[in-house]
């Protein structure tokens, strides 16, 4: 009976998925009030029919920030959006990518960290070991 559940809330969630992505339409989203916020607001599929609708071409694959930037640039180049959103774009891509930087800093810095204290217990462990069998040999 369990099986059944799961697979009726499988279909019920795919058929969501698919009704939710019809209801974009790019030709009324491209006319309205366009803004960086409202296409950075977009999910995947929206940008893809999005790019499709400039007649942007590029692997569908793509993560999605890197679609969102594509389209961002291209309807930029169309006019669609002012060119000053580029320079926020690339603050927040630079932004982005010095907290990686860091990030990764720090993960270094904890595995450094870590390894010391590994050490430091090891040692600790094998000088136990040697004082004991000081002591057993004494006795």
């Amino acid at each position: 009976m369990y099986w059944l559940f799961r697979v009726t809330f499988v279909l019920v969630s795919i058929e969501y998925i698919f009704a939710n992505m019809s209801k974009f339409n790019a030709k009324e989203f491209v006319e309205s009030d366009l803004s960086l916020e409202k296409v950075e607001s977009l999910i995947k599929s929206d940008l893809i029919q999005l790019a499709d609708f400039v007649k942007l071409h590029f692997d569908k694959s793509s993560k999605k920030a890197v679609i969102r930037k594509l389209v961002i640039r291209e309807l930029v180049s169309c006019d669609l959006l002012d060119e000053s959103v580029l320079d926020s774009v690339d603050a927040k891509e630079s932004n982005e990518f010095e907290i990686a930087k860091l990030q990764i800093k720090l993960k270094e810095k904890e595995m450094e960290l870590q390894f010391k204290a590994d050490s430091e217990e090891r040692e600790f462990k094998l000088r136990q070991l040697e004082l004991e069998n000081q002591q057993k040999a004494i006795e």
